[in-house]
């Protein structure tokens, strides 16, 4: 068998095998302003990017990382504005009403996958709350 063909052999192998792989489980991190609260989140405004803070996994504060699903409005504190700083990737965004007010999202650019044509579920988001922008 000559060295290209060995190669190419070996390189279906290699990627079958990483598409095989399961993808990380994503977790439900809802947006949360006030550190240190322990598992209670909180509304309100501030910025949104990959490592940054202000999210809350239901145990304590953590920063946003991917792929995991994003729910803001915890229906507990004013909402407010929600900056995105570059590209973060949810893979599902949930909508929740705040405890007052209205959010505003904007900046950067939110990417929600659609993983529908390969057999898995149908990412996207839900919007639970009127008055969201």
């Amino acid at each position: 068998m000559s060295l290209w063909i060995r190669f190419l052999a070996l390189a279906t192998l290699a990627i079958a095998c990483v598409a095989g792989l399961p993808q990380p489980a994503s977790a439900a991190l809802t947006w949360d302003t006030a550190t240190g609260d322990g598992s209670t989140s909180s509304d309100g405004g501030g910025t949104w990017s990959v490592g940054g803070p202000n999210w809350n996994d239901g145990a304590g504060d953590v920063n946003w990382s991917e792929p995991n699903d994003a729910i803001i409005g915890a229906g507990n504190g004013a909402a407010g504005t929600i900056t995105v700083s570059g590209t973060v990737s949810p893979t599902n965004l949930t909508l929740n009403a705040a405890g007052s007010g209205n959010y505003t999202i904007g900046g950067g650019t939110i990417d929600i996958p659609y993983v529908g044509d390969e057999g898995g579920t149908m990412e996207g988001i839900t919007v639970n709350a009127t008055g969201t922008t």
